[in-house]
């Protein structure tokens, strides 16, 4: 069975049940940015966008409990 490449957060979002696209509207980060975080071994971003990240994950954390 082919299996597409993650990065270490992409197994962790599988991992956690959360999709792409709940991340993407949680985050108001764009499609491309959350599937280059996903997927893109070689892409590092920005200060700004690990700092918006981060924040809604808490948040979203928060949430689930």
């Amino acid at each position: 069975m082919w299996k597409k490449k993650r990065t270490k957060f992409g197994h962790w979002l599988d991992k956690e049940e959360i999709h792409q696209l709940q991340l993407e509207e949680a985050s108001n980060l764009s499609r491309g940015t959350v599937s280059r975080l996903c997927n893109s071994e070689g892409h590092i971003p920005k200060r700004s966008t690990l700092a918006q990240l981060i924040k809604d994950l808490k948040n979203w954390a928060k949430i689930k409990r």
